[in-house]
């Protein structure tokens, strides 16, 4: 049987892979600079052409603040593009499933999951079949809108900020498409970016209190 992820490894450095590896390296750095950790593994190009992918361990217990985190990852991508190619240039590549992805992290974080207040804004809130909280006048549209631009901004903003990381990243995809994540990790680390996951939040927080 042949196994064609080893022709992923092999460089083809057309067009789709200079966009999949900047795409791909400003999920990668977001995720890194925000949450903490390096993904397990980024793929600049794909068996059929130019997709790829972080594989990122995203944690169960999602607070606030790392669900808006999250939302800037996913919007990285694209954001990276239009920081290399232009706005006029960035490609549909990936931002499809990207968009789609953290349209629905931040619709139920407002009105599904309790973690924004207020998560419905009529005072007697309709229920659907799922007995989840719906927005009849349609202004926690306009909040989960303004999170999703925050989220871009805040993208926009680490991508910017650890410049050097995301394109020696960037560069690094476009001549190896495959890297696990020892090597993105000594990629940052080349490079002023080190990731650093806060460890037993919610324990030592539960512990302390019986310090009072």
């Amino acid at each position: 049987v042949k196994i064609k992820v080893d022709n992923l490894r092999k460089a083809k450095q057309t067009d789709e892979q200079a966009i999949t590896a900047v795409h791909e390296a400003g999920h990668a750095v977001v995720c890194a600079a925000l949450l903490g950790e390096v993904p397990v593994k980024v793929v600049a190009a794909s068996a059929g052409g130019g997709e790829g992918l972080n594989i990122i361990k995203w944690k169960k217990s999602r607070s606030k603040e790392y669900t808006l985190s999250m939302a800037a990852v996913y919007l990285a991508g694209i954001e990276a593009e239009k920081m290399v190619f232009g706005g006029m240039h960035a490609s549909a590549i990936g931002a499809q499933n990207d968009l789609e992805e953290v349209t629905n992290l931040i619709s139920e974080m407002v009105q599904g999951s309790g973690l924004q207040n207020p998560w419905n804004a009529h005072p007697e809130p309709v229920r659907n079949a799922q007995r989840k909280l719906r927005d009849v006048d349609h202004k926690t549209v306009v909040l989960i809108e303004e999170m999703l631009i925050s989220a871009k901004e805040k993208a926009a903003a680490i991508l910017k900020k650890h410049q050097k990381a995301f394109h020696a990243l960037s560069l690094e995809l476009f001549a190896t498409p495959v890297m696990d994540r020892e090597q993105v990790r000594a990629v940052f680390a080349e490079n002023g970016l080190e990731a650093s996951a806060l460890k037993d939040y919610y324990r030592n927080k539960l512990l302390a209190l019986g310090k009072t």
